[in-house]
């Protein structure tokens, strides 16, 4: 099962969150596949992207044994590339 689904709607990437057992907590896995979905959209030219959760859950956070640091490289690495709406 993907993690993440992505598609795009008249040229704005969507990536939905599908790990709802988890809430949908934040996982190495998890941010690895919103960076492919974000590397995607960067080469067909989305600029804008909306992130949601599958059926209603919410976003958990990070786990306690993850840093808050690998949030941050990725926000890092896409800031001024493509416009995220939370």
């Amino acid at each position: 099962m993907s993690l993440v689904l992505a598609e795009t709607k008249d040229a704005i990437g969507v990536i939905v969150l599908n790990h709802p057992e988890k809430r949908n907590a934040l996982s190495e896995a998890l941010i690895g596949e919103i960076t492919a979905a974000l590397e995607d959209f960067q080469a067909r030219n989305i600029r804008a992207v909306v992130l949601r959760a599958a059926a209603g859950v919410k976003v958990a956070g990070l786990p306690a044994t993850m840093s808050a640091n690998c949030l941050t490289v990725v926000a890092t690495r896409w800031a001024g590339a493509i416009r995220c709406v939370f």
